[in-house]
């Protein structure tokens, strides 16, 4: 049996999720205006669907911690309304 994954450790390219569903979820999320985390390389996978890094409720880092700080802020709020069309 494989050694259980550490938080944070990327996955093996065998276990990768495929790319394009990937993209889809993100994309939607942030249609949805909802609050989006990611550390290490998640800034390429936002700008690959079009999503700037630093759009309010977009969280990014090196560290969990401060992720999960500005995340635990954002989800309180359920939507982030400052990212969505004003005819929403």
């Amino acid at each position: 049996m494989a050694e259980p994954m550490q938080p944070g450790e990327p996955l093996p390219p065998k276990q990768a999720p495929d790319p394009p569903r990937v993209l889809l979820l993100v994309t939607e999320a942030h249609r949805h205006g909802k609050a989006i985390g990611g550390r290490n390389g998640a800034g390429d996978l936002l700008e690959s669907c079009g999503i700037g890094a630093n759009e309010p409720d977009i969280a990014t880092g090196d560290t969990s911690t401060a992720i999960v700080e500005e995340l635990t802020q954002a989800l309180g709020e359920h939507r982030a309304w400052d990212r969505l069309p004003a005819y929403l």
